[in-house]
């Protein structure tokens, strides 16, 4: 084990004798967590091949200050990949003592899809409290492979002893703090709607005409079938409401006003 790990798992140690406070979160805080809110800075998109990740920890410590702390994450996607982790100049001046990867080690942390938040003071001041939600800490990752509809979820695991949810304050009490929940990171899957609505019938001409108008009231006032792709015959506005509204701005656009385009897809 890395000589550092060992000597903050044993500073850690002594604290833990402390007595457990509960952190209660301020009703004027009603903004920001109170304490660890995940954030997304930068999702990847499948449409561009855009397949970089960024994560940030920000934390909202009105209440203590933090003399100590460990707190353990997991993801749920195996194409995500760490490559690095960076402590904001506020962690960095706050702890003698660091940790961004689980076993202070970027490989095990991807082996297992695991990472820690942790911080130790022997001589520094640790985190003093304040007023506004601060950057702790920041994580990059690449992904191997997205596809529109694919997700990644970041959560609060712990994994051990290291990676207690544990914040220490200066009077020597353990609480828990305020988590804000599992941060959830998607690509929108592409819409069945092409280009104008209309196409009711999804052929492949993407043309409205007869047979999307003879689909339409077949699905309002005969068979009720369900539509193949109900964006497409929402023509009004994208309330997700498909009614006589519709059907009669289809009819409109076929045997009245041709001249005049449906509305378009989003």
């Amino acid at each position: 084990m890395n000589r550092m790990l060992i000597v903050s798992l044993i500073v850690v140690t002594m604290f833990v004798g402390g007595v457990r406070g509960e952190f209660v979160q301020s009703a004027s805080d009603s903004l920001y967590a109170d304490t660890v809110d995940m954030v997304f800075t930068l999702l990847p998109h499948a449409a561009s091949e855009q397949m970089n990740v960024q994560l940030d920890l920000y934390v909202f410590n009105d209440g203590d200050d933090i003399v100590a702390l460990s707190t353990g994450f997991t993801w749920d996607n195996p194409n995500l990949v760490m490559d690095s982790a960076l402590a904001s100049p506020l962690l960095d001046g706050s702890y003698d003592y660091i940790f961004l990867y689980k076993g202070n080690d970027i490989d095990q942390t991807n082996s297992v899809r695991q990472f820690i938040i942790a911080g130790i003071r022997t001589t520094s001041t640790g985190i003093l409290m304040s007023p506004a939600r601060r950057l702790w800490a920041s994580y990059h990752f690449t992904l191997t492979d997205w596809n529109a509809g694919d997700s990644i979820v970041f959560d609060t695991l712990t994994y051990n002893a290291g990676s207690k949810y544990i914040y220490i304050d200066r009077s020597n009490t353990i609480y828990y703090p305020y988590f804000a929940g599992s941060v959830v990171g998607y690509d929108t899957p592409p819409s069945c709607c092409v280009g104008a609505t209309g196409n009711v019938d999804c052929s492949e001409s993407e043309i409205a005409d007869g047979s999307d108008l003879s689909v339409l009231i077949n699905h309002l006032f005969v068979t009720f079938e369900e539509l193949c792709c109900e964006p497409e015959a929402d023509m009004i506005s994208p309330d997700g409401v498909i009614d006589g509204g519709d059907l009669s701005a289809l009819i409109d656009h076929l045997f009245i006003h041709p001249e005049i385009p449906l509305r378009d897809c989003l």
